[in-house]
């Protein structure tokens, strides 16, 4: 399955774990089912570790990030732990348009990072 939802036992925050190559379809369906745990949450881990979003083009990924407060508005906070060896831009990019739509974003190589930066609060 391309897609797990997870809500933390501490009800802090949401993993969301995706793996293959990602269309936009299936990261939209991602955010519908994932969007009934954000009354309990408003942070989000997005685990693409064993994903691949080089199917996606900047464009799309830019679509993506702006639609995402517009689909999960209480979601204020999102770590992306990136898929190592991959094109660094794309994170980068996604980050940088989110944290413009008012979620602050920031991208990790690891989840224990993400973790962190996730709680710090």
């Amino acid at each position: 399955m391309p897609t797990l939802i997870q809500l933390s036992d501490c009800h802090r925050y949401l993993t969301v774990y995706q793996s293959g190559p990602l269309s936009v379809a299936e990261i939209k369906q991602a955010r519908i089912d994932s969007a009934g745990f954000y009354s309990d949450c408003d942070r989000v881990l997005v685990d693409y570790r064993k994903a691949d979003l080089s199917p996606l083009t900047l464009l799309e990924l830019d679509n993506l990030a702006m639609e995402f407060k517009q689909d999960l508005p209480h979601c204020r906070q999102m770590a992306i732990v990136r898929t190592l060896g991959s094109d660094d831009s794309y994170y980068a990019h996604l980050a940088n348009v989110c944290t413009i739509g008012d979620v602050e974003t920031r991208v990790f190589e690891s989840s224990g990072q993400a973790l962190d930066w996730l709680l710090m609060d």
